[in-house]
């Protein structure tokens, strides 16, 4: 099991995206399994917001099902990231017969990332299986999210001294959410 996603959030900000750093509740209208609303990692990139479920291998992928019916009402894409092997299992099936879970997460229109141990590079290695289905959001929900998205980036900038690599991106993300 990987601890505080760090792992995924490291591959994220290296493909571009601002990874927000803490988990975030996604909106509540429209959502409806509302105790299921904390979303592990949230992401921007290219005037989109992601979010991502990571699911451990000893965690059930059947959880993931009410959270991402949830999240699809608050963000532009939806990603499970599913730690393999799964425990008593070799991996994950998108067989609708063998996989149900999967099939239909896949139905809701969310992506599905496998992240596994390479012994040969020692290192994580993250796969897409399948590529998320953009959702259409709830715009109050979406908002909120961009609104906590800016503070943040607002006190980071604060914060931050000298160089910031990442500083145009976040700039232009400031910018485009006035």
């Amino acid at each position: 099991m990987i601890d505080d996603h760090k792992v995924l959030s490291k591959y994220l900000r290296r493909r571009g995206y601002i990874v927000y750093p803490d988990e975030l509740k996604c909106g509540y209208l429209e959502t409806p399994n509302y105790p299921y609303r904390w979303v592990d990692i949230v992401a921007y990139k290219n005037t989109k917001f992601y979010a991502f479920e990571y699911k451990s291998s000893g965690d059930p992928i059947s959880g993931a099902l009410k959270q991402i019916e949830n999240y699809r009402h608050t963000f532009d894409y939806v990603i499970l990231v599913v730690e393999v092997p799964r425990k008593g299992r070799t991996g994950i099936s998108l067989n609708s017969k063998r996989g149900k879970r999967i099939y239909q997460i896949i139905n809701l229109g969310s992506g599905i990332w496998t992240l596994c141990w390479d012994k040969w590079k020692r290192g994580f290695m993250i796969k897409e299986i399948k590529k998320p289905i953009q959702q259409n959001p709830n715009t109050i929900n979406r908002k909120n999210i961009e609104k906590i998205f800016k503070n943040h980036l607002w006190k980071n900038k604060r914060i931050e001294a000298g160089f910031n690599p990442r500083q145009n991106r976040i700039e232009q993300f400031i910018s485009s959410s006035n």
